[in-house]
C-alpha cells in the first residue's frame, strides 16, 4: 500500500510508502517536488522619476511559494544593482557567461555595506564560480561556452569576459589557481596576436589587450599591431564602437594620456544604433562598458557625460531589452560611476501598496538611504510618493511561478511546437502506465534571421520520467537533461528543425502539460510559447 500527503504546496513533499504482513508494517518515507506547470520567471520594472507620485500595477498572479515581489527607491542609482543581482541569480542557465554575470555584481558592489551583509556567503560565492568556469578551461587556456564542448574548442567572448572577472576576483583578494589564471592570460595573449579582419574580432581583440594591460603586461606591441590593421579601414568604423574606448583605455593605463584622452572622445553613446549587433554586443551593452572604463579610467570626464547616459541604462534594465550580460556590464558601470556620483538634494520618499482598494505605507524615509520593501501577496499596486519633487531610481522586482497561463500562442522572431507521438507516428493524448512515447519538437525562425544561444525549454508534464538514453544533441549546442525538464541550447534558422526524445509514463492521472517554450538568450524579444494542454496516463 501506498500513503501520501496531497499538497498544492509548491517545494518538497513527503510521500509514505507502508507495506503490511500480518500484525507487522513497515515504513519508508521519501520527498519528490512540487512545482507548477509554468517557469520560474523574473521580471524587473526600473526607472527614474522626479514625479510626486509613481505607480506601478502588478502585473503578476503568482504563487505564495517562492514569490519574490520588491519595491526599491533611492537618489542613488545603485539601488538598481539589487535588482539585478535578483534576476541573474534566479536566470535558469548556466553557460560561462552566465556563470561570470552572476558573480560579477558581487565584486562590482563588494564595498557597498548596504548591498549584502553576508560577506562569508559573497566570498563563497565568488569561489564557486572561480571553481566552476576553471572547470571549462581548455588546453588553449581558453574557456568552453557551455560544460562539454570539447577539450580544444573556446568561445572567444566568453573567455575574455571570464579572464576579466578573474582580474578583478583576484586584485580584491579572492584565490585564483595560478595554472588557471596563466594559461587563461596566455589565451589573450594568443588573440591580441591575431590578424583582424571583422569589427567583432577588434573588439575582442581590444578587451583582450586591456585586460592584459590591467594584469600589468606591456601590451605597445599588440596595440600597435591592432591600430594598424584599424587604420585601413577606409570607413573607420571601430571609432564609433566601443573598441575606441578599450584602446583608449589601455593608453591611459600605459600612462599616454594625449592618445587617450583623444580616443575616448571618439565613442558616441546612446546612437541606438550599433555598427555590427551581435549576442554579446548592442548600443545598450556598449553605453555600460562605456560609463565603466570612463568612470575607472577618466573619472575627470565624468562631469561632461549628460545624465542621460545613465538614464539610458535604466531604461533598457526592464523585461524587453534585459540581458544577464546587461545586467553584469551595467552592475561594473554603476558602481564605479556611483564613487564620482554627486547625489542632488534628496528626496524624501514613501512606499506603498495598494491592498483591497487602501494604501498601506511600507517605508519612509530620506531617499539618499538605500530602501527595499516587500509587497504582500495582495497587493495590486504599488506607489511611492516623493513630495519633495527630488530625482530618484526605482525598481519593482516580480519573481516566482505564474498562476496563469498564456491563452494563445506566443511567436515573436521564432515559434516552437511540441507533440507527442506513440510507436505509430500518431499524435497521443492518452498513454498507459509503463509505456513510452516520443516527443517531437519543431522549431523555426519566422523572420528569415538565424537566432544564436536560443533555449528551447520542454517542462514534463507529471506522471513522466526522462528517458535519457533517448536524449541526444542533434545538431544543438548543448543539451540540459533534468529531473523535471529538457533544455536544448543552440541557433533556430528559417529551416524547420525537428528534435526527439523519449519519455516514460511512471503515475496514473490526469497531468497538465506545460507549454513549451523558446527564448534567444540574448534578445528578450524573441520568443515563443504554446498553449497548456492535458495528457492522461491510465
Amino acid at each position: 500500500m501506498v500513503a501520501s500527503i496531497a499538497t498544492s504546496l509548491l517545494g518538497p513533499a513527503e510521500v509514505t510508502f507502508t507495506a503490511n504482513l500480518g500484525n507487522k508494517s513497515g515504513h519508508m518515507r521519501s520527498t519528490l517536488s512540487v512545482r507548477p506547470a509554468s517557469p520560474y520567471a523574473s521580471f524587473i520594472t526600473s526607472g527614474y522619476s522626479k514625479e510626486a507620485k509613481q505607480s506601478l500595477t502588478l502585473d503578476r498572479v503568482l504563487y505564495p511559494e517562492y514569490r519574490v515581489v520588491e519595491a526599491a527607491v533611492s537618489s542613488s542609482p545603485l539601488i538598481l544593482v539589487t535588482g539585478l543581482q535578483h534576476y541573474l541569480d534566479a536566470y535558469p542557465y548556466g553557460c560561462t557567461e552566465q556563470l561570470v554575470s552572476k558573480a560579477f555584481p558581487l565584486l562590482a558592489m563588494a564595498n557597498q555595506p548596504w548591498f549584502a551583509t553576508d560577506s562569508q556567503s559573497i566570498n563563497d560565492k565568488v569561489k564557486q564560480t572561480i571553481q566552476l568556469i576553471s572547470q571549462r578551461q581548455v588546453s588553449s587556456g581558453g574557456f568552453n561556452y557551455w560544460p562539454e564542448g570539447g577539450t580544444e574548442y573556446a568561445n572567444t567572448f566568453a573567455s575574455v569576459y571570464a579572464m576579466h572577472f578573474l582580474t578583478e576576483a583576484k586584485a580584491q583578494g579572492h584565490l585564483v589557481p595560478n595554472d588557471i589564471f596563466s594559461s587563461g592570460i596566455g589565451f589573450l595573449r594568443e588573440l591580441a596576436a591575431q590578424d583582424i579582419t571583422t569589427l567583432n574580432e577588434a573588439r575582442l581583440q581590444a578587451y583582450a589587450i586591456y585586460i592584459l594591460t590591467r594584469n600589468e603586461i606591456v601590451t605597445t606591441n599588440y596595440l600597435a599591431h591592432l591600430q594598424d590593421a584599424l587604420n585601413k579601414d577606409p570607413k573607420a568604423q571601430w571609432r564609433q564602437d566601443i573598441t575606441s574606448a578599450y584602446i583608449a583605455s589601455v593608453y591611459q593605463l600605459l600612462k599616454n594620456s594625449t592618445e587617450a584622452e583623444k580616443l575616448i572622445t571618439y565613442y558616441t553613446p546612446q546612437t541606438k544604433k550599433t555598427i555590427e549587433d551581435s549576442d554579446f554586443y548592442n548600443q545598450s551593452i556598449g553605453d555600460a562598458e562605456y560609463l565603466y572604463l570612463t568612470a575607472r579610467h577618466f573619472p575627470n570626464r565624468l562631469q561632461s557625460i549628460n545624465m542621460d547616459l545613465v538614464m539610458s541604462l535604466v531604461n533598457a534594465l526592464n523585461n524587453d531589452t534585459l540581458s544577464t550580460l546587461l545586467s553584469s556590464y551595467t552592475s561594473l558601470a554603476l558602481a564605479a560611476y556611483n564613487q564620482f556620483y554627486s547625489l542632488p538634494n534628496e528626496a524624501t520618499l514613501v512606499v506603498s501598496e495598494t491592498r483591497n482598494d487602501k494604501e498601506n505605507t511600507l517605508s519612509s524615509a530620506n531617499g539618499g538611504l538605500y530602501q527595499k520593501a516587500v509587497i504582500d501577496t495582495s497587493a495590486s499596486a504599488v506607489t511611492i510618493t516623493n513630495a519633495s519633487k527630488q530625482g530618484y531610481f526605482y525598481q519593482l522586482t516580480q519573481a516566482g511561478f505564474d498562476k496563469t497561463f498564456p491563452t494563445k500562442p506566443i511567436q515573436t522572431g521564432i515559434e516552437v511546437y511540441r507533440e507527442f507521438i506513440n510507436a505509430d507516428n500518431a499524435t497521443v493524448d492518452t498513454v498507459s502506465l509503463g509505456k513510452e512515447i516520443t516527443v517531437r519538437i519543431r522549431a523555426r525562425a519566422l523572420d528569415n534571421q538565424y537566432h544564436e544561444n536560443t533555449a528551447l525549454v520542454d517542462l514534463l508534464p507529471g506522471g513522466f520520467e526522462v528517458v535519457n538514453d533517448s536524449v541526444q544533441l542533434q545538431s544543438m549546442d548543448y543539451v540540459d537533461v533534468r529531473e523535471d525538464r529538457v533544455i536544448y541550447f543552440g541557433t533556430i534558422g528559417p529551416e524547420a528543425r525537428e528534435l526527439t526524445y523519449r519519455i516514460k509514463a511512471t503515475n496514473i492521472g490526469n497531468f497538465t502539460v506545460p507549454p513549451m517554450y523558446g527564448m534567444s538568450m540574448y534578445n528578450p524579444m524573441v520568443k515563443s510559447s504554446g498553449k497548456a494542454a492535458t495528457i492522461i496516463v491510465n
